[in-house]
Order: C-alpha cells, then sequence, then structure tokens
C-alpha cells in the first residue's frame, strides 16, 4: 500500500499594511440580492481549506486503521512500503522474543560504529550460564591508518585485536545475568574515519 503524504504546505493569508482589516464591497444582483466581494489587498494569500481537505485527511487516517497489520503472518506477507503495524502485532512480536530468550540461542547485531555494549541482565535468562562469542567487522578509509578492537568484560579484558585499517575480530567467553556481565566492544583508531563498522553477538545456553 503506497503512502502519499498529505499536504503541509497551507499558509494564511497575510493582509497588506494598506489595511488593517479585510474589505468588503457590497454588490446588487440581478434579482436585487446583495452579495459581498472582497476588496481586501494581500501580501500572501492563504490556501484553500475545505471539505476537499478534509475528506482526503480522514480517508488517510481510515486508511491507516483498515489496512493495519495486527499478526506477524500478516507482516510475512507484505511486498511493498506504506503498511502500519498494530500494538497486536507487536504484543506477538514480544511474546515470540520472550520465548527465543527463555530457551534458545541468543543473537544481537549492531552496526553503531566504534564500539557496542551489552548488558547481560537485560536480555539473558536467569539461573543460566551463556558461551558467547562475538564477531566485529571493522574498516578505515585508508591503509594509513590502524586500528584496535577490545572486548572487556566488567572491566577485565577479554581479548584485543589491532594494527591494521580492516580487521575482523573474535572474541568468545563464559557470561550470565546472574553475574550481571556487562560486555562492552571499544576501539581505538589513529586517525581516518570508519567505512564499515558490524558487530554481531551470540549467546549460547550452556547450563
Amino acid at each position: 500500500m503506497a503512502y502519499t503524504p498529505l499536504r503541509t504546505d497551507f499558509k494564511d493569508d497575510i493582509l497588506d499594511p494598506s489595511n488593517y482589516k479585510r474589505k468588503y464591497k457590497q454588490v446588487v444582483n440581478n434579482d436585487g440580492t446583495f452579495s459581498f466581494q472582497d476588496e481586501t489587498t494581500y501580501q500572501q494569500v492563504g490556501s484553500d481549506y475545505g471539505a476537499k481537505e478534509i475528506n482526503e485527511e480522514r480517508e488517510a487516517i481510515n486508511n491507516i486503521y483498515a489496512n493495519k497489520l495486527v499478526t506477524l503472518d500478516e507482516i510475512d506477507l507484505v511486498t511493498e512500503e506504506g503498511f502500519f503495524v498494530d500494538a497486536l502485532a507487536v504484543k506477538e512480536l514480544n511474546s515470540n522474543l520472550t520465548s527465543h530468550i527463555n530457551n534458545e540461542i541468543i543473537s544481537y547485531e549492531s552496526n553503531t560504529q566504534g564500539g557496542v555494549t551489552w548488558d547481560t541482565t537485560k536480555f539473558l535468562k536467569k539461573n543460566t550460564k551463556y558461551h558467547f562469542i562475538i564477531v566485529v567487522n571493522s574498516n578505515i578509509n585508508s591503509e594509513s591508518y590502524k586500528q584496535e578492537v577490545i572486548c572487556t568484560m566488567n572491566g577485565v579484558n577479554m581479548g584485543s585485536n589491532g594494527n591494521y585499517y580492516k580487521l575482523m575480530s573474535v572474541f568468545s567467553g563464559i557470561c550470565s545475568a546472574d553475574n550481571k556481565d556487562k560486555i562492552v566492544i571499544s576501539s581505538y583508531k589513529n586517525g581516518g574515519t570508519w567505512t564499515g563498522w558490524y558487530t554481531r553477538a551470540i549467546f549460547i545456553p550452556v547450563s
């Protein structure tokens, strides 16, 4: 469902300083009635806003509700932009994620440049130890510069990799939410800019 943005360029009338109020001329019609003709001088003539614009806005609002997606199965069928997701679908997704966290391998991805922090208390199941494997792909824009990628858990160095402008770093260890373990991927470079950064972490329950 292609989404057509509503107009956002409406303008108000701006009166010219030559008149401090609107001016109207009374005109006698052929049937003896009177009409009023606007004689105001404007710096800016405002936009028309009437039944047509109101109907367009209400139709757009109605379409949001009529075409919203309420299940994950419906989301899987989407092939074009413009659909809105209902809270019911979000609830179903959250339920699936909770089940995923409680019973299966957990994976996270991030393209945040320079590093990322994972607080295990926010996503790991309690009373369970996990083996984590973290892969970091990081690139700097020129081989004239060097970088170092470091993994720490609760401030303890779990490994580092560096001295090249393109790196693929792998770190691993054991963690748990019960220990309030916090894993931090950080980096250092001596110049240049990041042209690529991708981090993926996998947490495998071991006990």
